[in-house]
């Protein structure tokens, strides 16, 4: 190896370790406002002091990952719109759908919310008074709402009984179990009597009864 070509070599480990080490102190920022929100850190008293004393770092190496505790919470959202991503919907689209399926999809959704509650809450009390937060929301639910509309359709095309709006449908539905989500399951006993009350509604709707 050339002299040369070892110190390319030698940049680009350190490029690579730095990146490493990047990701390792973001994942401990992200990681100290998850145990913050979860103990039950009102988001308004969130400081980057409390975060940065949770992750064990200095205050000056927060703002080299974040410009402020926003965009950390911002992060996050992105995060749980994986999440959401991955809601089981494309078992709604068969004809044949049965109750017990549509309540396996609606168990999946109601855990994942419930398991990710408190940056839920932290991304909706941020939505209600920042502008790019609320339009970060009501874009991730939109999303949702999108995909339901299309597997709604899926199923009402070969089931018959579609509605004339399928897509308004979907969205309210959408927002409904949101709203359900955030505001009962604050109550752990009511998680599975919510889970069960919306996949009713669901399948009342689908199969138009």
């Amino acid at each position: 190896m050339s002299p040369r070509q070892a110190t390319a070599r030698s940049f680009t480990v350190q490029a690579r370790t730095g990146e490493r080490r990047r990701a390792a102190t973001q994942e401990d920022l992200l990681h100290a406002t998850r145990r913050l929100l979860e103990q039950g850190a009102p988001l308004a008293s969130l400081s980057v002091e409390r975060i940065v004393a949770e992750a064990g770092v200095v205050r000056t190496t927060f703002y080299l990952h974040f410009r402020d505790k926003y965009e950390l919470i911002e992060r996050l959202a992105a995060e749980q719109e994986a999440w959401i991503e991955t809601i089981g919907l494309g078992t709604l689209d068969d004809a044949d759908l049965s109750r017990p399926t549509v309540q396996k999809a609606i168990d999946q959704i109601v855990a994942g919310w419930v398991e990710n509650r408190a940056v839920l809450a932290a991304i909706i009390e941020l939505a209600e008074y920042d502008e790019r937060m609320r339009e970060t929301w009501r874009a991730m639910m939109h999303a949702v709402a999108t995909v339901a509309a299309g597997v709604f359709a899926a199923h009402w095309n070969t089931a018959g009984g579609a509605p004339a709006n399928t897509p308004a449908v979907a969205e309210v539905l959408t927002w409904m179990i949101e709203r359900s989500c955030h505001q009962i399951t604050r109550d752990p006993a009511r998680r599975d009597e919510v889970a069960e009350s919306l996949a009713e509604v669901i399948w009342r709707v689908l199969h138009c009864e």
